[in-house]
């Protein structure tokens, strides 16, 4: 029955659709999940094979998006493959393998993912997006793959129903390489004559292969059931060759060697084993495995605990004439292990699939709902040791699990068709984050070794020296303390809790990937600068929580604690006991008793819950700057969190440095080291020996900076952008002895410094990268602050004075980059190369100054030149090729080149070369027009959009000579 009915018949709760027996009863073997989601039921059909469609005006059924029409089972189940859409996979997931490299590799009946055709095989990235590098344009399997096993060399094999992959004939088995193409030296012939269920690798690497088939190229295996050697041919000595009555589902090799098959046959090579055999290694018949009548339904799954003792899962309700539902556990010689209680087993449906955790915990999946030992339970549940329920564990799925498997950083991967997991819509894969076992120090020892991935810790007593971790959790007991050395990292996926405190030395991070995690357990976050002096002041921003500012520096005077107010774009004084507003950046000048000329070490000390999760603070307007803050107690990718905020920042971040003391209460020739999608760059003290290291996009613990708005909405933090080391990088930056170690070959950029001898010192990056145009974009370029007041230098893009320029590739030798600079006195000063990378390593640089018509190669040494005071936008070029080989002066070739203007129409003519590209800057250096790839002897420029003004044309002849000509329009 169906129509627009809910609530309840007959006290059973129903939603718009029923089945009755004859007697008007509801027959409890029909049973959807929700069922249809939303309005009415409005015709029903039953075909021969049992199965009904259910059509109507919903659009949804059980929890998928099915277009108004459903198919499902006699017993209610959905078939997902029937009109399914939605994201993820298309159809059922019956098998992953985690790579190490994160990466997980699927296989099972799907033909696509998140709409991307992908027969029946895939590979995901870690953020769980496709690999489209793998088998790229390639057609995959014909059919169904329903097991894999990977090689120690990387290769994989996977079996299933398939004929054909990627076009070529394969008998249901197949090898691949790691890019997914078909490894032509593993030689089965013509292969399966029926399906292949499941696979397993001895240590040998030899791979026993079953199913419902009963012929291996071309060779009788009526046991359904061989063993290939590496190669893909078969080995004969392993001896089964009688009948086995129906199909073989699970294979596990026992560490001795010893081979456990289940499945639905009830003879096995001949003889009478219901359900379940041992083979010893050669194939024969373990007669010590004595499991009396064995199973009277199937059992589809099997693994074994560390004590070698055997977990069961299938259909079967007895065995050995004892009531066991769905799940047993059994010695190591075949009998009913009687400590294992599972009780009433699982009241409906199967079990399909078992991993056991090394602590012996049991994750156990299938296609059961009902209960299990009178605990409400839906396809996934977890087992203790002993067969009792795990409470702990609460993973519901609205349709069936097939595949479990642990990933490289412990993680619990699972597959098959389910579309929800406890409410969360997830499309037939999903990621899960577990506990896996614990471990406790005591104060002498581990109970069950050092913190690793996936262990429960607990620290009962103090701890000194913990170096970095990745763990599930970490508790720690009142009074006791627990040092996270410098440089070392604690990586937690759950929860950090206890009553103790864990103190992160300098440097040191607590890392959480999982923005819902709660924490509960205080940390004590220590934060070093380089040398300041009393006057100096550091910006900070809280990684816990109730951080009160007097005691983070509880000797700095009482009105020298500030925020900048955004609106008024002023400083504001703070009361000492404010608390520090998380994600809000604040500026703490150094302590009273510092001295005022000689520099000293601060050390701060946040003490608090460690701040987690989701952060975001409220930019005011478009077109001002605010003072923000990393808010975790471990470092920040600065790209993530540019891209995050992409629409709402300008694209740069700022860090305030303080390399020379105050004079006069004022910072006077100090600046902010600048950093963008290109990169960064740095201040330089007057004392400073060495060069230092710009902001390499790394944000520590604590560090504060400027953002300017683009909008007047929320910028946000969360766990995406925080990283699992280089916690070390706080303003002051570091000194570093040679920062081209390391080439960035997807940026090709070059830095620029101007100074003089009383000091002045300002650098500038233009960088050429993808994305990147030539033309003003707030995400590759930045502008200066302008916070210098002896000096500025910058790259101008129409009207912008940028301290970081984006430039669009390819690269071409004949861009020019147009400098300014400002100077508060007259004198001389020095432009010179600080660095190249990429690309651009390779290039010549020449610096033109127009003042003095000279062209200079920079990588040959500095140019000197003398400037009076003022601010000067159109002195300075970068260009890319020599003035002497490819630039000369207009004046100089005026046989070759004729320029005109007339009634605003610029002519441009080239007597000997044609024209390549032509360029037209404002003496500002803004671009005005340009037009590329002319190949032509003559362009004229009407309706140009200009004032009265001297403008500069640049043009280059197809034998790249370089042209400048100034015309007044």
């Amino acid at each position: 029955m169906g129509g627009s009915f809910t609530g309840f018949y007959n006290d059973e709760n129903v939603n718009r659709l029923v089945l009755l027996n004859p007697d008007g009863t509801v027959n409890s073997d029909f049973k959807t999940d929700s069922g249809p989601g939303n309005y009415s039921v409005l015709a029903l059909a039953l075909d021969s094979e049992g199965s009904w469609f259910i059509g109507g005006s919903f659009s949804a059924f059980d929890g998928q998006n099915q277009g108004r029409l459903a198919k499902v089972s006699n017993s209610g189940e959905l078939d997902i493959s029937y009109l399914s859409a939605g994201i993820g996979f298309d159809n059922t997931v019956l098998k992953i393998i985690s790579l190490e490299d994160k990466k997980e590799m699927v296989f099972g009946k799907f033909t696509k993912y998140n709409n991307i055709p992908v027969s029946r095989i895939a590979r995901l990235l870690e953020d769980g997006t496709l690999d489209n590098n793998f088998n790229k344009e390639q057609g995959g399997a014909n059919n169904s793959i329903e097991t894999a096993v990977k090689q120690v060399d990387g290769k994989i094999v996977f079996a299933g129903n398939f004929i054909k992959y990627n076009d070529m004939p394969c008998g249901r088995i197949v090898r691949i390489f790691t890019d997914g193409s078909i490894d032509p030296t593993f030689n089965i012939g013509s292969g399966f004559n029926g399906a292949v269920y499941t696979m397993a690798l001895q240590s040998d690497q030899k791979i026993i292969v079953a199913g419902s088939f009963f012929r291996y190229n071309n060779e009788n295996a009526a046991a359904k059931i061989v063993r290939l050697f590496p190669d893909g041919s078969r080995d004969f000595s392993f001896n089964v060759n009688f009948e086995t009555d129906a199909a073989i589902q699970d294979v596990l090799v026992q560490p001795d060697g010893k081979i456990l098959v289940g499945g639905k046959f009830a003879k096995f090579n001949g003889q009478e084993f219901s359900r379940l055999v041992r083979l010893n290694a050669d194939g024969s018949i373990d007669t010590s495995f004595n499991i009396g009548t064995g199973f009277d339904k199937v059992v589809y799954a099997l693994a074994l605990q560390s004590d070698q003792k055997v977990i069961v899962g299938g259909t079967f309700l007895t065995f050995n004439e004892s009531s066991q539902k769905r799940i047993v556990r059994l010695n190591s010689n075949g009998s009913l292990d009687l400590s294992f209680d599972s009780g009433t087993g699982f009241s409906k449906g199967d079990v399909r699939t078992i991993l056991v955790q090394p602590d012996d915990r049991i994750l156990v999946g299938g296609t059961f709902s009902g209960t299990f030992k009178n605990n409400i339970v839906s396809r996934f549940v977890r087992l203790l040791k002993t067969g009792d329920f795990d409470p702990s564990f609460d993973a519901r799925l609205n349709k069936n699990l097939y595949a479990l498997s642990f990933t490289a950083d412990y993680r619990l991967v699972i597959g098959g068709d389910f579309n929800s997991v406890s409410g969360i819509s997830k499309h037939r894969i999903a990621r899960l984050k577990l506990c896996l076992e614990s471990t406790t120090w005591n104060g002498s020892s581990w109970s069950k070794g050092y913190p690793s991935g996936g262990k429960e810790v607990f620290f009962k007593e103090s701890f000194s020296n913990l170096i970095s971790s990745n763990v599930c959790s970490c508790s720690i007991d009142a009074d006791k303390t627990v040092t996270l050395l410098s440089q070392n990292t604690l990586g937690i996926e759950f929860s950090y809790l206890g009553s103790g405190t864990l103190v992160l030395e300098d440097g040191a991070s607590l890392y959480q990937s999982d923005d819902d995690m709660i924490n509960t357990g205080i940390v004590h976050v220590k934060r070093k600068t380089n040398p300041i002096v009393r006057y100096d002041y550091t910006y900070w921003s809280s990684p816990v929580q109730n951080q009160k500012l007097i005691d983070f520096s509880p000797n700095t005077l009482s009105d020298k604690y500030t925020s900048y107010n955004t609106r008024l774009k002023k400083w504001d004084i703070e009361a000492p006991s404010n608390v520090m507003i998380v994600g809000k950046g604040y500026s703490i000048r150094g302590p009273q008793n510092y001295s005022i000329t000689e520099r000293s070490v601060f050390e701060g000390v946040f003490k608090g819950i460690p701040n987690n999760g989701k952060v975001e603070i409220n930019l005011v307007e478009s077109g001002l700057y605010s003072l923000v803050g990393n808010p975790y107690p471990s470092a920040i990718d600065a790209d993530i969190f540019l891209n995050a905020n992409e629409s709402k920042t300008a694209g740069a971040l700022y860090f305030w440095t303080h390399n020379t003391p105050i004079a006069e209460f004022k910072y006077s020739s100090d600046d902010y080291a600048v950093y963008n999608l290109v990169g960064g760059v740095s201040t330089k003290a007057l004392s400073a020996d060495d060069k230092e290291l710009p902001p390499d996009g790394k944000i520590a613990s604590g560090q504060a900076f400027f953002i300017r708005s683009s909008t007047s909405e929320t910028i946000e933090f969360n766990n995406s952008m925080r990283i699992k080391d280089k916690n070390n990088a706080f303003y002051k930056p570091a000194k570093i002895e040679n920062s081209n170690s390391t080439k960035q070959f997807d940026k090709h950029r070059f830095w620029l410094n101007l100074t003089n001898e009383k000091g002045v010192y300002k650098q500038i990056l233009v960088g050429y990268v993808n994305g990147a145009a030539n033309s003003y974009d707030i995400r590759y370029d930045a502008e200066s602050m302008n916070a210098n007041q002896k000096a500025d230098f910058y790259s101008i893009i129409e009207d912008k004075k940028l301290v970081i320029q984006g430039r669009a590739l390819p690269f071409e030798d004949s861009d020019q980059i147009f400098l300014g600079y400002r100077t508060a006195e007259s004198g001389n000063f020095t432009i010179a190369m600080d660095r190249t990378d990429g690309e651009i390593s390779e290039k010549e640089i020449y610096i033109y100054d127009k003042l003095k018509d000279v062209t200079y190669d920079l990588r040959s040494g500095d140019y000197t030149f003398y400037s009076q005071a003022g601010e000067f936008s159109d002195r300075f070029e970068i260009h890319f090729q020599s003035e002497n080989l490819d630039v000369e002066n207009f004046e100089n070739n005026t046989n070759e080149i004729l320029v005109s203007i007339k009634d605003k129409i610029i002519d441009i003519q080239s007597l000997k070369e044609n024209l390549k590209d032509v360029f037209v800057f404002d003496m500002r250096g803004q671009l005005i027009y340009k037009k590329n790839s002319l190949s032509a002897a003559q362009l004229k420029i009407p309706n140009l959009k200009s004032s009265d003004q001297v403008l500069l044309v640049k043009i280059v002849l197809e034998n790249n000579r370089l042209m400048t000509k100034k015309i007044i329009f």
